[in-house]
């Protein structure tokens, strides 16, 4: 799938569910992105996926990126949260997947453990996540999230 396929299937999907004046680009990411699959720009009405995913051949994880940022807009939500996640399911996604094994052998830091995990139940996530754990809620049971090893 090239740049234009990919836009133009994330047009599609924003079509399919009324993101009237979204649209989807295909960009290398900014300083402060790297190492990102994508994003969901609410100041814009973007969604993103990053050049290097789709340059990459990663096709399976382009699709699961744009269902993944379609559910943040239709969320209305940067969070994981419950709503999130409902709607990524609703749009055939994992929460709990990982990305492919060629885009974890691409050498991208966070793909590798630690993973995220709750202090009080057995919820793991073993998939792409950058950021600051501390500032997360379980999804199961609304405890806190630490980095935990695999």
């Amino acid at each position: 799938m090239d740049h234009a396929g990919v836009v133009a299937a994330g047009e599609l999907l924003l079509r399919r569910f009324q993101l009237d004046g979204w649209s989807c680009v295909v960009r290398d990411p900014l300083p402060d992105e790297d190492g990102a699959m994508g994003l969901c720009d609410f100041d814009r009405q973007e969604i993103v996926v990053m050049a290097w995913l789709v340059d990459g051949g990663f096709e399976d994880d382009v699709v699961d990126t744009l269902t993944h940022e379609t559910a943040h807009a239709l969320a209305r939500s940067a969070d994981h949260g419950m709503m999130w996640q409902a709607l990524y399911r609703i749009l055939g996604g994992d929460p709990c997947a990982s990305p492919s094994p060629g885009v974890a052998a691409a050498g991208i830091p966070w793909m590798t453990p630690p993973y995220l995990g709750c202090t009080a139940c057995s919820w793991k996530y073993k998939g792409a996540y950058q950021g600051a754990a501390h500032q997360l809620q379980c999804p199961w049971c609304g405890a806190g999230v630490t980095r935990i090893e695999a």
